[in-house]
C-alpha cells in the first residue's frame, strides 16, 4: 500500500481520504448481501375465493342490475307484450331506464318500429342481457304497423313485397346537421362511442355540409358507412359556421380539421404579405395549395 501511495505521491492527508472513501464503497457494496443474510422470509397466506356464474358479468349488465335493486318501480311480471307503443313508466317497469325508454320513444317517433323480437336487440340503448330476459316474452302484432289510412300499402302488406314496405318505412332518417348522440345511436353499426365522435366532429368543422363528411370520422369503418349512407340527409336549413380568413390568426386558422398549422402558416404568410383575400380564388396564388384543399375549405369560409 505504501508503494502505491509513493507512487502516486499521495500526502498524508490524501492517503487517509483514500483509504476512507475505498471503505465506504465496500460497506455500500455489501449491504445487499448482509441484507439478505439478515431478511427472513415471510409466508403468504391466501385463500382462493370462486365466484358464482352470475357474478361474471359486464361493466353493463352490473349497472343494469343496480339499477333494477334501487329502483322503486314495481317490475312488471313478464308476460307477452307488444314493444311498438308502449311508454316510457311501461318500458320502465319491465326494466328499462329513463335514458333506455326514451331513446326507444325518440326511434318510434323518427318512423321506427318494431317488425320481429330481433329488431329489439339491434337498439343499443339495450342490453343484451336486457335483451335476452326480454325475448321470449315479446310478440309483436303485425296488423298494427299497418297504418288504417294507407289502402293499398295495407293490401300491398300482405305480400312479401308489402312487409319489405314496411321495413323499408320503419328504417329512421337522420338530419346530419342537427341530430344528437341519441339520434346516432339508432342507426346498426354507431354505438355510444361513434355517435359522440360523429357529433364533436360536427362541431370541430363548424357545421356538416356534405353527408359524405360522416365518413371522415375517426375510426369508422367505411362498411358501416355505406350500411347507414341511405338513411342520412343534410337539413335544409344548414347553419355554418364560417372562418374569417382576413382577420383569423394561425392558431385559430389550424383549428378546423381541415386546415393543417402549415396551411394556416401560408395562408396568413401570404395575407400579410399580399392584402386580404377577396374571394377563394385568391388563394390559387399559394402554390402550395391544391384544387382538393381549396374545395374542402370553402364552404367554412368567410371573406
Amino acid at each position: 500500500m505504501k508503494k502505491f501511495f509513493k507512487y502516486f505521491e499521495l500526502s498524508l492527508a490524501e492517503q487517509r481520504g483514500f483509504i476512507m472513501l475505498s471503505v465506504l464503497i465496500l460497506c455500500q457494496l455489501a449491504v445487499p448481501y448482509l441484507y439478505d443474510m439478515v431478511r427472513k422470509e415471510e409466508s403468504l397466506d391466501y385463500e382462493l375465493t370462486f365466484l358464482e356464474q352470475e357474478d361474471i358479468q359486464t361493466h353493463e349488465g352490473a349497472e343494469e342490475r343496480k339499477i333494477n335493486r334501487n329502483s322503486n318501480k314495481k317490475l312488471l311480471p313478464l308476460t307477452m307484450f307488444d314493444p311498438n307503443g308502449l311508454s316510457i313508466e311501461q318500458w320502465g317497469r319491465l326494466g328499462l331506464s329513463h335514458k333506455q325508454a326514451q331513446a326507444i320513444k325518440n326511434y318510434e317517433a323518427k318512423g321506427g318500429k318494431f317488425l320481429n323480437k330481433e329488431d329489439l336487440s339491434k337498439m343499443y340503448t339495450i342490453s343484451k342481457a336486457q335483451y335476452e330476459r326480454l325475448a321470449p316474452y315479446v310478440k309483436i302484432d303485425k296488423s298494427k304497423l299497418i297504418d288504417k289510412g294507407e289502402g293499398m300499402f295495407a293490401q300491398e302488406a300482405k305480400t312479401a313485397e308489402g312487409q319489405k314496405a314496411i321495413e323499408r318505412k320503419s328504417t329512421p332518417l337522420i338530419d346530419i346537421t342537427t341530430a344528437d348522440s341519441v339520434d346516432w345511436v339508432t342507426l346498426r353499426g354507431i354505438g355510444p362511442v361513434f355517435a359522440k365522435r360523429i357529433v364533436n366532429y360536427r362541431n370541430a368543422l363548424g357545421g356538416f355540409c356534405d353527408v359524405n363528411q360522416i365518413a371522415e370520422v375517426y375510426g369508422l369503418p367505411p362498411e358501416t358507412y355505406e350500411s347507414i349512407r341511405q338513411q342520412l340527409y343534410l337539413g335544409a336549413a344548414t347553419a355554418i359556421r364560417k372562418i374569417a380568413i382576413n382577420r383569423c390568426t394561425i392558431d385559430e386558422l389550424s383549428k378546423h380539421p381541415y386546415i393543417s398549422r402549415k396551411h394556416a402558416q401560408w395562408i396568413v404568410n401570404y395575407r400579410a404579405q399580399h392584402g386580404g383575400y377577396k374571394n377563394l380564388e385568391s388563394l390559387t396564388g399559394i402554390e402550395l395549395l391544391d384544387q382538393d384543399f381549396l374545395r374542402k375549405i370553402e364552404p367554412y369560409l368567410e371573406f
